[in-house]
């Protein structure tokens, strides 16, 4: 998917200066970037060679020349050169002649060392030659048909003669059909026939335009190299030999193979030329000799016999290569592979391309995905929003008059701007709901271009203003043209680079209604195509061939050749292939094989980049090796990658799904963030988490949005307390990863359940309005509380059988099946209506229902309707009251059951008498009959016969009077029984008064104290000594405190005072010691004092506990039940809070401060433990 755009192009003029009218006859690279070697001559008229330097501002500085006559074949009419390579390790030269000749010509020769020397000469002349990519061995080719290997020193390796008993050296296997008697004919023979057996084989015929010359090309490590030549003017034979001239395969026979020859530096292929009456093809053959696929060249059919290849040339890392139809010298960059050169006649022209996506915006709603790929003179279109189609396919294909030079898509995917040689093209194409409803229409030629000058860049400022960039002599210039509706293109205005420099990378900015571009100087600039003026933004480190712009933010993002990722003027990856800027994320992809997201921020020192490890952060997600951006769609959550072969995939990362989410709520949109939730399988809990008080402010909203009855339903069956927006999915912005103040309610507790707070908001919405268009809703709302609400739906559905019978049976359904039915059965009991507990139990073929009582059936039996309708006949059968007792025993509510049986009056007082003491309800039994001591006396409930054991000498035991003091004291009130009255009564009530009074002070106490604490720890968390307030004291001491959030800022000073501590006098530190018993609000120790003072609170409530107890037990025995009740339940509570707390707040209060260092040192504060309450179990 990416198409080759050139970045740099430069022109350097040469002409020979001693000897006029020199052809160029070589160039070479000469050690750099920035300069070239070339040699002009020698030719027919003048045997005189020069060899030069050329810059790329076309500057040339002569090295060398001399002269070449006379010529040492005289089979040549002048001698050629056939290689030119430059040392850069010795500022050397070599230059190898047709005629035998080997020059070295040295650049700056120290002295005594020749400036030109022929180290070596080859009689017979030399055919090819090359030097190993290592520049350590040259191979050459001579007229004798032999094969030479030398080193650098020109020392000889091997000597191998070409014989024709070199092509036994591959024994290819024929694999055709045979002789033609012993093949079938049949009627269904050629269906019958393999395919991937050739119908013809191929006997080396050689081609007729065949020039007899010899190529050798080295494969990239040196360690082979390919020749190629014609043997005995028959066929055309590629030999492999290995660095040390050992023959190691041969090519099978090829009809029509041609002379030119080049092994891909990767090492698995080898190029040729094969050709056809009607077509040319690039022939690959692997190292065994054995070919391997093929394409066909783009060259008219009535050209095929007029077109002559000379060379083919492989690129440094394997991605492209040259084919040279012309009398070109072209040499590729050792170094940058994209990097060539073309010597002309007078001229060398260097060009620099890069790989580059032709792709459309990644904003929305405009992130269509269209992507535009270059194939010869036919356009490739694919939006993949619409369709994802994978190369070398395509949606869309538009046929052009010729080849491109650059692709622009305008901002909103409507408009393809295709720059040509010649002219200016606009293809129109039309979107609507992620559909394509108008195909690409072309509109030729909306600009006739200059043929003489060099456009190769283009860009849309937005739908309506494009950008070209067309190089001159010197420099570069930016052209601004505008296109109105008419289609006809019209120049707008003109930008010269200053000072010759040239432009790099031209790109639109639409949310800055700009053009931005990079000149070879690495600054970026913005141009305001309204107001023709160009902003300067940054200078990057290095020339960056790929750039962007963050949407809302002047920052420049570029990657250079070597995978270095700058954000402006910083560098943030080191290891980066790809990437892409959304509006809110920077994404990029690195050579451990990962993509990674960046939040985007105002300023790009505030980037934070993610670590290598994808299972911690969701900005990081491991890919395919060798993976690549193409494609962003954050509409649809979308990132395109392709793979190495070429085949595409979609993937849709978490972090591009939740910032979608998270947008859609925070604008309200609750469907489209469901279904995202739905369709990525994001759990539903973040649409309330993620801004929990708007979502229970607009469930109605939420409700008319999804309006679907199961989508509500789905929503509310995934329901569960984790809070997923600080799990699951934390949000990763720096402003989100702030943590939140400390909260009092942290400590104590919520008192609501997340899950219950929503399912009540759907029911006030849903049960006055919508109750028979979301009864279903209603019943999953009830059965998804925690615990569920199964008597609310119960009641609902009995109501409704009243008035919709119909509705009713599919509520009861619904219920069943989101509910264990044998528990639904038990509620459905529980309610006493038993219309409703047989249409659950109706539900179900089998009921598991724990049977037990009068019935005789077992627990745990599975019956049917045998069983469970003659049960329900006998309910039905029964007065209404005995009915609910029935029922209440039935399902194991024993306090139910009680209560029931008391309703029943004094018929049932001997039955109730047994049942409490059955089930031990003496506690429930009291208090139905606190109104009537008659029955709870020795002859009722409770006397000593039945309950003396359980509850009398448990309520005496532990009492400090037994057991002396306690015969005397009841002897006493056995006299005179008005002391109970007047004495006992008094005194428990005194008791409960004091005692009462006492815990809730200290109930009160402990909210105050825990609100000052949280409070402190809220608001100086990180404050400074500078930035403390006015109202606290921040006074040095050496008295013993904690080491609390002000005495960090105080340590340093307290250790200074130490040195005066001998000097202070015992006035001093008594006074010192008052203020810190005082605990002075807004004091240094304020927060010793609080901690200290919960601390003291936990020893005094625990040196009541005793007595608290004890005053329980007598208020029980004295018959003041709801007073023990009241009094139990405030020390529960205080003690509950102070267990709540006490871990954190002794926590934060950090370690003792030793007095005589002012250092912590002094030792951990002990945790107080909070014992549990021994309650009084009858309460």
């Amino acid at each position: 998917m990416r198409n080759l755009l050139t970045i740099e192009r430069s022109v350097a003029g040469t002409t020979s200066t001693e000897v006029p009218d020199l052809p160029l006859s070589a160039i070479a690279w000469g050690g750099s970037e920035e300069s070239l070697i070339c040699t002009h001559g020698p030719s027919e008229v003048e045997a005189a060679v020069e060899l030069k330097r050329v810059n790329k501002n076309g500057q040339s500085v002569p090295i060398a020349s001399w002269d070449a006559s006379p010529c040492p074949s005289p089979s040549l009419p002048c001698d050629r050169i056939l290689v030119l390579h430059y040392f850069p390790d010795t500022s050397s030269t070599c230059v190898i002649f047709a005629a035998g000749n080997i020059v070295v010509v040295q650049e700056d020769p120290t002295p005594g060392v020749n400036k030109i020397e022929i180290v070596g000469s080859v009689d017979e002349g030399i055919t090819a030659a090359a030097w190993s990519p290592d520049e350590e061995i040259l191979a050459i080719a001579t007229g004798a048909s032999t094969f030479l290997l030398m080193t650098r020193e020109f020392e000889p390796i091997a000597d191998v003669i070409l014989l024709p008993n070199d092509l036994n050296a591959s024994k290819h296997v024929s694999v055709g059909w045979g002789k033609s008697e012993t093949q079938f004919k049949g009627k269904r023979a050629k269906a019958m026939r393999d395919p991937t057996v050739p119908e013809k084989i191929d006997e080396g015929i050689l081609s007729p335009h065949d020039d007899n010359g010899t190529r050798i090309s080295w494969r990239g490590d040196g360690e082979y190299l390919a020749l190629s030549s014609v043997e005995d003017s028959k066929r055309r034979v590629i030999r492999v030999y290995s660095r040390d001239g050992s023959l190691d395969s041969v090519s099978e026979p090829v009809d029509g193979l041609e002379g030119p020859l080049s092994w891909r530096p990767a090492g698995n292929l080898m190029a040729g030329i094969q050709r056809f009456p009607e077509r040319l093809d690039v022939v690959f053959f692997e190292r065994n000799g054995l070919r391997h696929g093929e394409f066909t060249l783009r060259i008219p059919m009535d050209k095929v016999s007029d077109e002559r290849i000379l060379e083919l040339l492989w690129n440094h890392d394997s991605s492209g290569y040259h084919v040279a139809y012309h009398n070109l010298r072209v040499k590729w960059h050792s170094e940058k592979p994209l990097r060539l050169a073309l010597g002309l006649a007078e001229s060398i022209i260097s060009y620099e391309f890069s790989w580059s996506v032709s792709a459309g915006s990644l904003r929305p709603p405009d992130d269509h995905g269209v992507l535009a790929v270059v194939d010869g003179a036919t356009l490739k279109l694919t939006p993949l929003r619409v369709a994802n189609i994978p190369p070398p396919m395509a949606l869309k294909e538009v046929e052009l008059k010729s080849t491109p030079v650059d692709v622009a898509i305008s901002p909103t995917g409507r408009l393809i701007a295709v720059l040509r040689d010649k002219a200016l093209d606009l293809i129109r194409w039309d979107f609507a709901k992620n559909k394509l409803v108008s195909g690409p229409t072309l509109t030729s030629n909306i600009m006739e271009l200059d043929p003489g000058q060099y456009f190769r860049q283009i860009s849309f400022a937005d739908d309506e203003t494009l950008g070209v960039v067309r190089d001159v002599k010197v420099g570069s210039i930016l052209q601004v043209i505008s296109i109105p509706n008419n289609g006809q293109a019209i120049s707008k205005c003109t930008h010269e680079f200053q000072n010759g420099v040239t432009a790099v990378r031209l790109g639109g900015a639409p949310d800055h209604k700009s053009l931005f571009y990079q000149d070879s100087e690495r600054k970026i600039y913005f141009y305001d195509t309204e107001n023709k003026s160009a902003k300067y933004i940054t200078q990057l480190p290095a020339i960056c061939p790929w750039l962007e712009i963050a949407f809302y933010q002047e920052m420049a993002f570029g990657l250079s050749r070597d995978g270095r990722l700058y954000a402006n003027s910083k560098p943030i990856a080191s290891n980066c292939t790809s990437f892409a800027i959304t509006p809110a994320h920077l994404i990029f992809t690195t050579t451990r094989h990962s993509v990674k997201f960046v939040h985007l921020h105002n300023n790009y020192q505030d980037l934070d980049i993610p670590g290598d490890d994808p299972s911690g952060d969701e900005r990081c997600r491991s890919i395919e090796r060798g993976a690549r951006l193409v494609q962003v769609m954050p509409t649809r959550f979308a990132l395109t990658l392709q793979m190495p072969r070429g085949n595409l995939e979609t993937i849709y990362p978490r972090v591009l799904v939740l910032a979608g989410v998270r947008r859609s709520i925070e604008a309200k949109d609750y469907l489209p963030a469901f279904l995202a939730c739905r369709n990525h399988r994001v759990d539903l809990n973040i649409i309330h988490d993620h801004a929990p008080r708007q979502f229970i402010e607009r469930v109605e909203l939420f409700i008319d949005q999804v309006k679907k009855i199961e989508y509500i339903d789905l929503f509310l069956s995934q329901l569960r307390e984790e809070d997923v927006s600080r799990t699951m999915y934390r949000e990763t912005l720096q402003s989100a990863e702030a943590p939140e103040p400390f909260k009092t309610a942290d400590i104590i507790g919520s008192s609501k359940l997340k899950v219950n707070t929503i399912c009540d908001a759907f029911l006030n919405i849903l049960l006055p309005k919508r109750l028979s268009s979301n009864l279903q809703n209603i019943i999953t709302a009830y059965v998804c509380k925690t615990p569920p609400d199964h008597d609310a739906a119960l009641l609902l559905i009995g109501d409704l059988r009243e008035k919709d019978l119909v509705l009713a049976e599919e509520a009861i359904q619904h219920v069943c099946f989101l509910s264990d039915v044998n528990k639904l059965y038990d509620n459905a009991l529980g309610l006493y209506d038993l219309e409703l507990t047989l249409m659950v139990a109706q539900q179900s073929q089998k009921v598991d229902i724990a049977y037990q009582g009068p019935f005789g059936y077992g627990a745990n039996c599975i019956i049917g309707p045998r069983e469970y309708l003659p049960f329900l006949q006998k309910l039905q059968e029964m007065e209404t009251t005995r009915r609910k007792f029935t029922i209440d025993d039935h399902l194991n509510r024993p306090a139910k059951a009680c209560a029931r049986l008391h309703e029943l009056g004094d018929e049932a007082f001997e039955e109730m008498k047994n049942y409490v003491v059955k089930h031990e309800l003496y506690s429930v039994a009291l208090g139905l009959y606190k109104y009537s001591p008659g029955k709870t006396g020795d002859h009722g409930l409770i006397s000593r016969r039945r309950i003396s054991v359980r509850i009398s000498w448990r309520l005496l035991a532990g009492d400090p009077m037994l057991p002396s003091c306690w015969v005397v004291a009841r002897s006493s009130l056995r006299r005179c029984p008005k002391l109970l009255t007047t004495v006992v009564d008094a005194g428990l009530a005194e008791g409960f008064s004091q005692t009462s009074e006492l815990i809730a002070e200290c109930k009160r106490q402990l909210k105050a104290q825990l609100d000052r604490i949280v409070e402190l720890l809220a608001y100086f968390d990180g404050v400074t000594e500078e930035d403390a307030p006015d109202n606290v004291s921040l006074a040095p001491t050496n008295a013993s405190t904690s080491a609390s959030l002000f005495t960090r800022y105080t340590s340093g000073g307290a250790q200074t005072a130490m040195t005066g501590t001998t000097r202070r006098t015992f006035k001093n530190r008594r006074r010192e010691e008052r203020k810190r018993a005082r605990g002075k609000k807004g004091s240094v120790y304020e927060e010793e004092y609080l901690v200290s003072s919960i601390g003291r609170m936990v020893e005094k409530l625990d040196s009541v506990r005793d007595e608290t107890k004890k005053l329980l037990e007598g208020l029980v025995r004295r018959r003041m039940r709801e007073r023990a009740i009241a009094l139990q339940t405030l020390m529960e509570e205080v003690l509950a809070n102070l267990e709540g707390c006490v871990q954190e707040v002794f926590e934060e209060a950090g370690e003792v401060v030793n007095p005589e260092t002012g250092a912590e040192g002094g030792g951990k504060r002990v945790v107080p433990v909070i014992k549990k309450f021994d309650r009084v179990e009858i309460l």
